[in-house]
């Protein structure tokens, strides 16, 4: 899918994962410790909430228009191919549970295919 529709699908799967994004932690912690009260810093008012996904509608719009201009360049079936090669390598642990993933030496080994 990558028509309109897919787009307004991920902004709101985007805008409903956002209340708890990283940012918005690391924001209220760097407000907290230059002298912000607590609440104040946890809930920053109507503003914040308002720039945040505002900004971030025009961040997809502008990226949505990158993309679509430079999508002719970009190896899209080469970048699939990988993905779904690297998607195939992690069948063999699917029946194992996550205690014997852990147990597994194979698990704590880091692959150079997966970067």
């Amino acid at each position: 899918m990558t028509g309109p529709k897919s787009v307004v699908m991920g902004t709101v799967f985007g805008l409903l994962a956002s209340s708890c994004s990283f940012a918005a932690q690391s924001g209220a912690r760097t407000l907290f410790a230059k002298g912000a009260g607590l609440v104040p810093s946890i809930f920053p008012g109507w503003q914040f909430v308002v720039g945040e996904y505002v900004g971030g509608l025009i961040l997809i719009g502008l990226m949505w228009l990158a993309i679509r201009l430079t999508r002719r360049f970009a190896p899209i079936e080469v970048a699939r191919a990988r993905a779904q090669e690297s998607q195939d390598e992690g069948d063999g642990d699917a029946r194992l549970s996550w205690r014997e993933k852990l147990r597994a030496r194979d698990s704590w080994r880091w692959s150079r295919s997966a970067t």
